[in-house]
């Protein structure tokens, strides 16, 4: 089955909501940062992917940041998850590292996403079975992850705002040198995607399904992998908004490695690490 008319509406309203995202970014810029911009801005990108969603697929289940799961899903199990401003702090910040997500579940199952980042006028894209493409003014071009097999010339993405010494953990037991930090799962989840880091860390129990639907089924079509901590699936049902174990992606080389690392650290299993081996 074919998702590509539900992949160009998710394409089309995650600029419009872009678009709404940036002029209040802007205002914040020009005001020297508004601590309630942030919340303003999401509230007017929320409301454009919601009308637009309701309207085309009036039958499908919606569900947006901030709020609680349907309490009654679309029987044909199609539900939209959507993040309209992921990366809140950054907003605020004014650093330009958010994004807005939208991602479609069938059957339980990430099938479509956008992932929109406005201050760079970049969208990553991806519908199940059909690749994941990145469009640069205008452009596609196809996405491929990286063929980086062994972990200590990997580049790992760490979160700027959500920072966790397990991560670093985790790097250390892999043995990678090389590391940034960037605001935004989605944003993260397209450096992946665009060979620019391979391994992605967050063993916090608090990303929601928003967070990472989208992002997970643009990943994969590209050829990482997405799961969470531990190894598992990760899970959209009914109801479920967080991970509650984390997540994992990379570009799926030596997952099953990056993925015992992740749950080494959590466990604190690290051996003879030392602080000051740290620079």
């Amino acid at each position: 089955m074919s998702f590509s008319v539900e992949l160009e509406r998710a394409c089309e309203l995650a600029r419009e909501a872009g678009r709404a995202l940036g002029e209040h970014y802007q205002m914040a810029v020009d005001r020297d940062g508004d601590p309630g911009s942030g919340e303003a801005a999401l509230d007017v990108a929320r409301e454009i992917i919601a009308a637009g969603l309701r309207k085309d697929f009036p039958e499908d289940a919606l569900l947006l940041k901030g709020q609680a799961a349907p309490s009654d899903p679309s029987e044909s199990g199609r539900i939209w998850m959507v993040d309209p401003l992921d990366g809140i702090r950054e907003f605020a910040a004014r650093n330009g590292e958010f994004s807005v997500l939208i991602g479609l579940v069938v059957g339980g199952e990430p099938v479509a996403g956008a992932i929109y980042q406005p201050t760079t006028d970049l969208l990553h894209r991806a519908a199940r079975g059909e690749g994941a493409e990145v469009e640069r003014q205008g452009e596609r071009s196809p996405l491929s992850v990286s063929e980086v097999s062994t972990t200590d010339a990997m580049v790992l993405v760490a979160s700027r705002s959500h920072r966790d010494t397990r991560v670093d953990d985790a790097r250390y037991l892999l043995g990678i040198g090389e590391w940034i930090l960037s605001g935004s799962v989605g944003i993260k989840i397209g450096l992946i995607a665009e060979r620019r880091c391979d391994v992605y860390v967050h063993p916090s129990g608090h990303t929601k399904v928003w967070d990472t639907c989208a992002p997970e089924v643009i990943l994969v079509e590209a050829g990482g992998q997405m799961t969470d901590c531990y190894g598992a699936a990760l899970r959209y049902d009914r109801g479920r908004l967080l991970h509650h174990r984390g997540i994992v992606a990379s570009n799926g080389q030596v997952h099953e490695e990056v993925v015992d690392a992740a749950a080494r650290a959590i466990r604190g299993e690290l051996d003879d690490y030392d602080d000051e081996d740290e620079e």
